[in-house]
């Protein structure tokens, strides 16, 4: 064999051993950016869709960059992520069950005048002072105590139901026969209805003639001048059976027995009109 034949053959065998990665570049090789390698987290879809998950999602959502200041609570919308539903709950949502239809709520709440005698809403099994009265929505009857009185007694427009019968010491009475369905609670050992009549008989008599008129007294001189016609001091006459077939006194009595005071409370036209405390001394 020629020496050049040679050479050629093993050249081509040299060839053919080689690793085809070899030709390859090695990624030590490279010339690489000194810059550190970085991940970059998804912004959400909207500022709105952010928002509708309300005080949780705000409180799961990755924290950021931030000026100083943001991250304060108090300075956090979730006030106005709870508006809409409290609004549609009124003020009674806060004292009962969220299962159920407060539509009408609404209306009674936004109407009810924090001025009138029972302008205060409260939760049941509450207590209150002596000589207040106060509103008490969603209380089942069963829950008031036993009637133990109505007014009139022929189509009676008032019930009183007295939550711990035969004790002597203040505790809760109830009162029905509004048109908002809210029974109106006061505190008391005793409570009792009198008549329009009746109350002409102390009022106008002697010696109670002489004493100042209570806020319950003038009340009442303004509906018996509408409804009777005649003016102060004067009974209402034969159009007393009319006056009385809404309008009642319910007297409280703070103890048994001797009492240096008592509550008096007005009603008229489904309404509590007015309310005071007087004194015997």
């Amino acid at each position: 064999m020629k020496p050049w034949i040679a050479s050629v053959a093993a050249a081509l065998v040299l060839a053919g051993c080689a690793s085809p990665m070899d030709r390859v570049t090695r990624l030590s090789e490279l010339d690489l950016a000194d810059a550190p390698a970085t991940v970059e987290i998804a912004e959400p879809a909207s500022e709105a869709q952010a928002e509708t998950g309300g005080l949780f999602a705000r409180l799961l959502r990755p924290k950021t960059t931030a000026p100083d200041g943001t991250g304060d609570v108090a300075d956090t919308p979730v006030a106005e992520t709870q508006a809409a539903p409290a609004e549609r709950r009124g003020l009674f949502g806060l004292f009962g069950g969220g299962a159920r239809d407060t539509k009408g709520e609404g209306t009674q709440l936004a109407s009810l005048d924090p001025d009138a005698p029972d302008g205060r809403v409260i939760a049941p099994g509450l207590l209150l002072p002596y000589g207040e009265v106060a509103r008490v929505c969603d209380m089942p009857r069963r829950d008031m105590g036993r009637e133990v009185a109505k007014y009139p007694e022929r189509g009676p427009e008032y019930r009183l139901y007295d939550s711990a019968p035969g004790s002597t010491a203040p505790h809760s009475f109830y009162l029905t026969g509004f048109p908002d369905g809210c029974a109106r609670q006061f505190t008391g050992a005793l409570a009792m209805f009198g008549s329009p009549a009746m109350h002409e008989q102390l009022r106008y008599g002697a010696p109670a003639g002489s004493l100042p008129y209570s806020d319950t007294d003038k009340a009442y001189e303004k509906i018996k001048r509408k409804v009777c016609g005649v003016g102060r001091n004067k009974p209402c006459g034969a159009r007393v059976s009319r006056l009385e077939r809404d309008t009642a006194f319910l007297t409280v009595y703070e103890h048994f027995g001797d009492n240096a005071r008592w509550a008096t409370i007005l009603l008229h036209g489904g309404a509590v009109v007015a309310r005071d405390v007087k004194s015997g001394g």
